[in-house]
C-alpha cells in the first residue's frame, strides 16, 4: 500500500487508521496534529497533517476541515484538500458544510467542493450543484456538471443528460488482443476493496458477496455493485428509474490495495426491458458504454470502449443472476489504441 508519513518516521498505509500510540511514538499528539491541520503549527506540513488527522478518526475532524475550507488566507490547494477530506468523512454534517460553501469564489476550491458533493451530496445539495454547473466553462462548473449526474443517479431522480462527445467506439485489435479473466474475489482482496470504498465514499452501500475480480495481462480490477442492485429485482428496477450501479476499482501493481477508477451509472433505455449503461472515470469522462437486457430469467449485458484520448479497446459480454456475474466474452488490449493527441482519422474506431 502507498504510505503516509509525517517526514519523521511515521508511516501508515492509505486507508489504515493512525492510532494515538502511533502518533506518540514519533513525538506527535492529536492536539499538535489538529493545530498543524489548520495552519497553526508549521513543524508538520499542513497537507500531511490534514491527511493524518483524517486517519486518526477523531470525531470532530470535520470542524477542523471546515475551518480550513472557509479560511480565505489559506492556500487554495490546502482548502481543496480540506474539501476532499470532508467527502471522506462522509457524514451529514460534512455534507452540510460543503453545501454551505458552494458559493466559494476560488475556482480550484469550489471544484473540490463540487467533487466532494458529487460523491456524498444529498437532495439538499443538488440545487447548489446545478447552480454552479450553469456557470461559464471553469473547472468548478465541469465538476458540478458531473456532481449533478452522480447525485441524481444516487438519489434515483431525473438528471440532465450529458451529450456524449465520442466519435465512435474503440475495438480491440484482434492480433494483439488479450482475454480478461473473471473470478469471485478472495477474502483478502474483498476486504482491501471494501476498505478503499469506505475511504472514497459514494453515499451507497456496496455488496460484498458480488465482488468480481477481473485480470488482464498484468492489471487487476474489481467490480463492486451497489447493494441495491445486487439482485435480479434490483437490476429490473433500473428499467424504470436511473441508479448508481457500482464502481470499478484498480488494484495496485505491487501491493494489495485498491482505488476507484470508474463509476457505473444506469438509466432506462427507450426500448422496453433494456437499461443503458455509461461508465465514467472519476473525473467525469465517459469511457465505456453498454446495455443491460433484462429478460426472464436471464439478464445479459454488453460493454464497449468509447473513442477518446488514451482509450484502450475493450469489449465484454456476460450474464447476471442474483449476484453472480458470468463473463461470456471479455477482450482487452494491453496498450493504448487512441493516443492522447491523435487526430480522429488516425484512431482505431469500430462502427457502432
Amino acid at each position: 500500500m502507498s504510505k503516509l508519513t509525517d517526514g519523521r518516521g511515521m508511516s501508515e498505509p492509505v486507508g489504515v487508521k493512525v492510532s494515538a500510540g502511533a502518533l506518540e511514538r514519533v513525538g506527535l499528539t492529536l492536539e499538535r496534529l489538529r493545530a498543524a491541520a489548520v495552519g497553526r503549527d508549521s513543524t508538520i506540513p499542513q497537507s500531511r497533517a490534514i491527511v493524518l488527522l483524517h486517519r486518526t478518526g477523531f470525531p470532530n475532524r470535520h470542524r477542523d476541515f471546515e475551518q480550513v475550507l472557509e479560511d480565505q488566507s489559506q492556500p487554495a490547494a490546502v482548502r481543496y484538500l480540506a474539501a476532499i477530506h470532508l467527502r471522506r468523512v462522509g457524514t451529514p454534517a460534512a455534507v452540510d458544510i460543503l453545501t454551505r460553501n458552494s458559493d466559494i469564489r476560488d475556482d480550484l476550491v469550489l471544484a473540490g467542493v463540487m467533487k466532494a458533493l458529487g460523491c456524498i451530496g444529498d437532495a439538499s445539495a443538488l440545487d447548489a450543484v446545478r447552480t454552479v454547473s450553469q456557470r461559464e466553462e471553469t473547472r468548478a462548473a465541469a465538476e458540478a456538471c458531473f456532481a449533478a449526474i452522480l447525485i441524481a443517479h444516487r438519489l434515483r431522480v431525473e438528471a440532465e443528460h450529458r451529450p456524449s462527445d465520442t466519435e465512435g467506439y474503440v475495438a480491440p485489435d484482434l492480433p494483439c488482443v488479450r482475454p480478461m479473466e473473471a473470478s469471485p474475489a478472495d477474502a483478502e482482496d474483498a476486504a482491501a476493496c471494501l476498505y478503499a470504498l469506505a475511504d472514497e465514499p459514494f453515499g451507497i452501500e456496496f455488496a460484498e458477496r458480488t465482488l468480481v475480480q477481473l485480470r488482464c495481462h498484468r492489471k487487476t480490477w474489481m467490480v463492486a455493485l451497489n447493494r441495491e442492485f445486487s439482485t435480479n429485482s434490483g437490476i429490473r428496477s433500473l428499467t424504470t428509474k436511473r441508479g448508481f450501479l457500482g464502481s470499478v476499482l484498480r488494484r495496485g501493481d505491487h501491493i494489495r490495495s485498491y482505488s476507484v477508477s470508474y463509476v457505473m451509472l444506469a438509466s432506462p433505455a427507450e426500448t422496453q426491458d433494456v437499461v443503458d449503461l455509461v461508465i465514467y472515470s472519476t473525473s467525469g469522462q465517459p469511457c465505456f458504454d453498454g446495455i443491460v437486457q433484462v429478460g426472464s430469467p436471464d439478464i445479459q449485458f454488453s460493454i464497449r470502449a468509447l473513442a477518446r484520448p488514451g482509450a484502450v479497446g475493450v469489449t465484454a459480454t456476460g450474464t447476471f443472476n442474483d449476484g453472480e456475474i458470468g463473463i461470456v466474452t471479455a477482450l482487452s488490449m494491453p496498450f493504448v489504441q487512441v493516443k492522447k493527441d491523435a487526430p480522429a482519422n488516425e484512431r482505431s474506431i469500430a462502427s457502432a
